[in-house]
């Protein structure tokens, strides 16, 4: 248990990292294909419109051309190069507005044919708008660890296991990056080893869980890391030890959690998440219990 302590705050922070650095990639925009003066833009979640310029940005961050957008097609753009050079594979960084916020285009600028500078609620550096809600299937596996003290003068002794779940989830946009995630289905609870008396000992449980937790995505593109907390509540449906705890103990309880993922959208109605939790069982003077699980699955909006 100390083990699994020790090691989650560096699970956190590597999903922190992670979520910035997917943030800053998955927004950059691509050259898929260059044909004369035409550019083929993979937008990668990246906001555009009709009129927006960008730069043209090799692999070593040098400025290379210009290109201005002339159409939008879901997730393509077509664009055409102003000056300089592009090639395909090259990324593009939006060009902020090119008289000003607030300010008229001037009338070179209108002879250049330069796009009228956006609002500052259509700037094409405002941030996509959040997803519907969705339903979907999560797998998962459990890592369980359990350190139980007997009564009187027997030392206490830890139990590990691993456990399978399978929940459907359901993910509701609160504001922003800000949403919820309810989760229902069944948990394993699984432990075994040696109890203080070199006998075999073990737990097995079999819970119907429904939880939620509060999360925050770092990205509203197709690449979408995310934060969070929550809490379950576990119904037991059957259980059975050994050597270890009493069966008439195993009653209703709850999981504190902690954790985070990656949502991946293969388009805006179908999505692939990835899911780490740390899991803590309310401690009682005789058990303490924690889980550590990854889970996986399909979404899908409606």
């Amino acid at each position: 248990m100390t083990d699994n302590i020790r090691f989650f705050p560096k699970l956190v922070v590597l999903i922190c990292l992670l979520g910035f650095f997917v943030s800053e990639v998955a927004e950059a925009a691509r050259i898929s294909q260059v044909r004369g003066k035409n550019v083929l833009i993979e937008l990668e979640g990246t906001p555009a419109r009709p009129g927006d310029i960008f730069f043209v940005v090799n692999p070593q961050g040098q400025r290379q051309g210009v290109v201005r957008i002339g159409q939008v097609r879901g997730r393509q753009a077509v664009a055409q190069l102003g000056r300089g050079q592009a090639q395909a594979g090259w990324s593009l960084v939006a060009r902020e507005g090119a008289a000003g916020p607030g300010k008229p285009p001037t009338q070179q600028q209108r002879a250049q044919g330069q796009p009228t500078p956006a609002t500052p609620s259509t700037r094409a550096t405002s941030p996509s708008p959040s997803p519907s809600m969705l339903f979907g299937l999560l797998l998962g596996y459990s890592l369980s660890s359990m350190t139980l003290d007997p009564d009187g003068p027997t030392p206490e002794y830890s139990l590990d296991g691993g456990g399978l779940s399978v929940k459907g989830l359901l993910d509701y946009p609160i504001w922003g990056s800000i949403g919820l995630r309810a989760t229902a289905g069944l948990q394993q609870l699984e432990a075994d080893g040696t109890n203080s008396s070199d006998q075999d000992s073990s737990v097995s449980v079999n819970y119907l869980s429904a939880g939620f937790w509060a999360r925050y995505s770092f990205t509203q593109t197709n690449f979408r890391p995310w934060v969070g907390g929550g809490v379950n509540l576990l119904f037991p449906l059957g259980a059975e030890t050994k050597n270890s705890i009493k069966q008439e103990s195993i009653q209703t309880t709850s999981l504190f959690s902690v954790g985070g993922g990656l949502d991946f959208y293969l388009n805006p109605r179908l999505m692939l998440p990835i899911q780490f939790e740390y899991n803590l069982f309310p401690p009682t003077d005789a058990v303490k219990a924690n889980m550590i699980t990854v889970r996986f699955g399909v979404g899908y909006s409606f």
